[in-house]
């Protein structure tokens, strides 16, 4: 394509290289009659993605060389092909016409996006995102883990006398992501860590160490560092992903007037063939009925079609809720609106509506997730300011309210709903139902936790990654529930990624009915809940996982377990690394032993790895170790296990003791068909 520039004529003849002289272009070269300017060197750089927009490009830049070697030899190869009259064959002219419509409606984006998107547009959506965000408090904070009081009593008095905390948190801390720090726990928020560490925390002064107090991990003392409001997202640092959304919206509006006088309508084209993973479940798990835990799903027709897409969740006045949400600076209305839920303990009930995201969309976004709650509440009986609401979808668009309206109003909303109802009413480009359920006992009292959750792309967690709700009836305080959700997530839903892209919508809630008849528990670490934590815990991984297994467009399942790290936080960025690398991903795709990728995901990471210490298997597979390929490396051996449709890489960096283990799929041209429709 980029050596065909330029209109064909009739004959087929199509110019190579760029046409005509450029004003204030730089000629690079003359190659067989034709020119190589230093535009078509920036635009080869921009295409490849070894140029940023904007970027200068001269003779000094490191790619300069490269982009005009490639280039020459694609002028070469085309002009051969010229010389053998294969430019005149059928098949090559609907190609080129194909590549000469793809530049053109780019062109035509670019134009219309350079028209329609002002830097006052987006300081303005920048704006009112920033004021309905907010700020809260955050504390930086350093600590010290031993295993006795008097041990941390003594280290507190050591600090206070003059030692520097930081080292002697170096040199006894017990806690492995932090000591090699210096202790440092960094900027946290009060609901951001543990609950007995950020009430210890904030309860303490600047400059000032803790008493002493027990966790599960040991005994603390905290030194407190500085106080925060929680920093405000740079106009610069947001604003690349304003200008996409506001993209899509300015294109759609342009689309829709085309189609309208092209008598085209999206609908018309053929769908995304949604190829379910291989290991989708046959069946949708038999789930019991939550006693106080009632479900209602309807369907507006907006989005989909024979399907539900509302999903209303009604909850008992005994309720507890916890929840945790997507970091990313550019949160939904739904999340703020569910995060002051969460802050004020409301318990009433769930909204969610699966097509529309409700993200980006300003003023009448927030006011649409108010419309929605006051909605909900009517149905439910409760307060307004008691329903979480929850949304999932295109991005950008306005919220239609009518039709949620419409659905909870009707005699069609169906009241008593199964749980595989609920799974396909939060699902979007999901093959099938997600849900998940577990038995188990506190005290004399059996106890039932059921899940469900939906995602299938925009899988890359700094949180929970999708949408999951998961119910019971044990009678469990609220800020214990926070606790375990909190820190399983780290390991399940902040484990995962199908495209390294974090979602703007990012919600998972645990409630309980708190119906169940043994005593209330208060503490996370009583012995009664042990079982439940760990049913718990295998319920969330299970549907983590079944969000991987459904990932748009996935034919692998894999598991990439990092080990040997400096500490488990280094040794979780390198298997991301791995994991949402694009090379590896499409190596495990074409079913690829390249062991290479995974050197070159793991030196990309800029964590700390010994190269000379390094070792990687394939399954049960050596396939490298002291930074060279394994003495008994066998390709067709490796080839055979690369057949499987669920893989495990192993990695050992040679640095530490740190490990952690994350899951991803293979990326296959369907992920491309899907996203590439998604919104038709």
């Amino acid at each position: 394509v980029g050596a065909c520039q330029g209109p064909a004529s009739s004959e087929g003849d199509t110019p190579l290289g760029s046409p005509g002289s450029h004003t204030n272009d730089v000629l690079i070269t003359e190659l067989g009659g034709t020119n190589i300017f230093l535009s078509d060197l920036k635009n080869a750089g921009l295409a490849k993605g070894a140029l940023t927009p904007g970027e200068t490009l001269n003779a000094a830049h490191p790619a300069f060389q490269t982009l005009l070697d490639d280039l020459i030899d694609q002028r070469l190869l085309a002009l051969e092909a010229r010389r053998r009259g294969l430019d005149t064959s059928l098949e090559t002219t609907r190609r080129l016409a194909l590549a000469h419509e793809r530049i053109l409606s780019a062109v035509m984006v670019e134009t219309l996006l350079a028209e329609k998107i002002t830097d006052t547009h987006v300081r303005r959506i920048f704006d009112e995102q920033s004021a309905l965000r907010g700020t809260e408090t955050q504390i930086r904070a350093r600590q010290i883990v031993v295993e006795t009081k008097d041990g941390a009593q003594a280290l507190k008095e050591r600090a206070e006398n003059g030692e520097d905390f930081t080292s002697l948190a170096r040199q006894y801390s017990l806690d492995n992501s932090t000591r090699d720090l210096g202790g440092d726990l960094g900027y946290f928020s009060k609901n951001a860590v543990n609950k007995t560490i950020a009430e210890i925390a904030f309860a303490t002064e600047t400059g000032a160490i803790s008493q002493p107090f027990e966790t599960p991990a040991g005994w603390h003392i905290i030194k407190v560092q500085d106080r925060r409001q929680t920093p405000a997202p740079k106009f610069e640092d947001i604003k690349p992903e304003i200008i996409s959304f506001m993209s899509y919206d300015e294109v759609e509006k342009l689309l829709k007037t085309l189609r309208k006088e092209n008598n085209q309508k999206p609908g018309k084209r053929r769908p995304v063939n949604l190829k379910p993973f291989p290991f989708a479940p046959k069946f949708f798990p038999q789930m019991p009925k939550i006693k106080g835990v009632d479900i209602g799903v309807g369907a507006s027709g907006v989005h989909y079609k024979n399907r539900p897409d509302i999903l209303l969740v009604r909850l008992g006045g005994a309720a507890r809720i916890a929840g945790v949400f997507t970091r990313s600076t550019t949160p939904g209305a739904p999340v703020l609106w569910s995060q002051n839920c969460l802050k004020n303990q409301a318990k009433g009930g769930i909204l969610v509506n699966a097509g529309n995201a409700n993200v980006f969309t300003g003023q009448a976004g927030q006011q649409g997730v108010a419309e929605m709650a006051a909605l909900a509440a009517k149905v439910i009986g409760c307060a307004q300011e008691d329903v979480y609401v929850c949304s999932t979808g295109v991005i950008g668009e306005p919220l239609a309210i009518g039709p949620i309206a419409d659905v909870l109003q009707s005699d069609d909303f169906l009241q008593n709903a199964s749980w595989q109802q609920a799974a396909q009413a939060i699902g979007t480009t999901d093959t099938y139902a997600k849900g998940a359920t577990a038995k188990t006992r506190i005290g004399d009292s059996e106890i039932s936790i059921c899940g469900i959750a939906k995602g299938s792309g925009m899988i890359a967690p700094d949180m929970a990654t999708m949408l999951a709700f998961i119910f019971t009836d044990a009678n469990i305080d609220r800020a214990v529930l926070q606790e375990m959700l909190s820190t399983f997530c780290a390991t399940t839903f902040n484990a995962i990624t199908v495209d390294s892209d974090t979602s703007t919508s990012d919600t998972v809630l645990l409630a309980t009915s708190a119906t169940a008849k043994h005593e209330l528990i208060t503490q996370i670490d009583d012995p009664k809940i042990a079982a439940f934590k760990q049913a718990l815990y295998a319920l969330m991984l299970d549907l983590a996982h079944q969000v991987i297994k459904d990932g748009e467009g996935a034919q692998k399942f894999v598991e990439v377990s990092v080990g040997g790290a400096k500490s488990p936080l280094s040794a979780k960025k390198i298997a991301m690394s791995i994991a949402n690398s694009p090379l590896v991903k499409t190596a495990l795709a074409g079913e690829d032993a390249n062991w290479g990728r995974i050197i070159m995901a793991v030196g990309k990471s800029g964590e700390p790895a010994s190269r000379d210490d390094l070792s990687i298997l394939f399954g049960p597979h050596l396939v490298a170790e002291n930074g060279l390929r394994a003495p008994g490396y066998d390709e067709q051996e490796i080839s055979n296990y690369m057949q499987g449709e669920s893989l495990k890489i192993t990695v050992n960096v040679g640095v530490g003791t740190g490990e952690f283990t994350v899951w991803g799929c293979d990326l296959t041209h369907n992920y491309i068909d899907i996203n590439a429709n998604y919104r038709s």
